[in-house]
C-alpha cells in the first residue's frame, strides 16, 4: 500500500528565494519510496525527508510530490509535518510550516492483489510580471511571463495556455477561452501553443513577446480597470473536458495574480473582433509553435 503527499511551495515575495529546501517529517510506518521526477531532488534518512529546490522568484510556485510505502506498523491517524525555508531571511515564518493528518486503514488479504496505476503527465503553471509590481500607469510597458512544468511521470503532448485579464468568471476547466470571458474594453488576452509538449520534469517559459497572434490581443500594457490576472494550462480541446492532455490532477492547472491597479486615461484602441469572428483555434501541429 502506498500513500502520496503533494507539497506546494510559493514565494509570496518581495524578493527571490534562493537555496529553497523542504524538510518533511514522515510518521512511523511510512517509508519514503520516490519523489516527482526532475527538480527538486529528495532524500530521506531516519524518517526525515529533505528536498532541495531551485530558486523561486516572487510569485513563483513549485510542487513536490512524494510517495511512501505504508508498512504493517502504520494504522489509524498518522501525522506528517513539513517546513520550507530559503537561504535569505523570511519576514513571516508563520506560514512556512504545514501539518497533515491522514487516517490509514490496514487491510489484510490472502488472495493475490494487483494494483494498476496508469502513469500520466501533470502540468502546472506560474505567472509573473516585469516590472514586478501591482500598480501601473496607462501605456506603461509590462511583460507577462508564464512557466509551465510537467510534474508527472510521462510526456505531455501539445497543449494550449490561455492568459485572462479580469475574466467574467475565473477559468476552472478546459475550453473556457480568454476571448469568451473578457470583460474589459478594449478586451485583451493571450494564447500560447506548446507544440512539442513537455517531458517529465521539463519546463517551458512563455512570454508576452511571442504568442499565437491569431488567437491573442495584447497591446503591451494593462488598460484601466485591470485588477485580476489568471492563466490556465491545457486550456483548449472542444472534444474533451480535460483539454488536450489527460493529467494526474486536472485541478492544479490555474495560476492567478490579484490586486492590480492601473491609473490614467488610455487613448482610443482598436476594438477586438468578437470571439465568433476570430479564426478557429487549431488543436495540433498546425498551430504556431511558441
Amino acid at each position: 500500500m502506498t500513500i502520496a503527499y503533494t507539497f506546494t511551495i510559493t514565494n509570496a515575495g518581495p524578493s527571490t528565494a534562493a537555496s529553497v529546501a523542504l524538510t518533511a517529517t514522515l510518521p512511523v510506518g511510512i517509508e519514503f519510496s520516490a519523489s516527482s521526477p526532475g527538480e527538486p531532488t529528495c532524500s530521506a534518512s531516519t524518517g526525515e525527508l529533505i528536498c532541495t529546490l531551485n530558486a523561486l522568484a516572487p510569485g513563483g510556485s513549485t510542487q513536490v510530490i512524494v510517495s511512501g510505502r505504508v508498512t504493517s506498523s502504520a494504522g489509524g491517524t498518522v501525522t506528517t509535518s513539513a517546513v520550507a525555508m530559503g537561504a535569505a531571511s523570511d519576514s513571516d515564518l508563520s506560514n512556512n510550516a504545514v501539518t497533515d493528518l491522514t487516517f490509514i486503514t490496514m487491510y489484510r488479504s490472502f488472495l493475490p492483489l494487483i494494483l494498476i496505476h496508469e502513469p500520466k503527465p501533470d502540468l502546472i503553471g506560474s505567472l509573473s510580471l516585469n516590472p514586478n509590481k501591482l500598480n501601473f500607469s496607462v501605456d506603461e510597458p509590462v511583460e507577462i511571463t508564464v512557466i509551465v512544468t510537467n510534474t508527472g511521470s510521462v510526456t505531455a503532448g501539445p497543449f494550449w495556455v490561455d492568459f485572462y485579464i479580469n475574466p467574467s468568471t475565473p477559468p476552472t476547466k478546459a475550453n473556457m477561452l480568454w476571448s469568451e470571458l473578457c470583460t474589459l474594453d478594449p478586451c485583451q488576452g493571450i494564447a500560447w501553443y506548446v507544440t512539442e509538449g513537455l517531458a517529465p520534469g521539463q519546463s517551458v517559459q512563455l512570454t508576452s513577446r511571442s504568442y499565437s497572434e491569431n488567437h491573442s490581443h495584447w497591446s503591451g500594457f494593462f488598460v484601466p480597470g485591470t485588477t485580476d490576472l489568471y492563466i490556465y494550462v491545457d486550456s483548449w480541446n472542444p472534444d474533451s473536458e480535460h483539454g488536450l492532455v489527460q493529467e494526474v490532477n486536472e485541478q492544479n492547472n490555474r495560476a492567478e495574480l490579484h490586486g492590480l491597479t492601473v491609473s490614467g486615461v488610455m487613448a482610443a484602441q482598436p476594438a477586438l473582433p468578437r470571439a465568433a469572428d476570430r479564426p478557429p483555434r487549431p488543436l495540433h501541429d498546425n498551430a504556431r509553435k511558441q
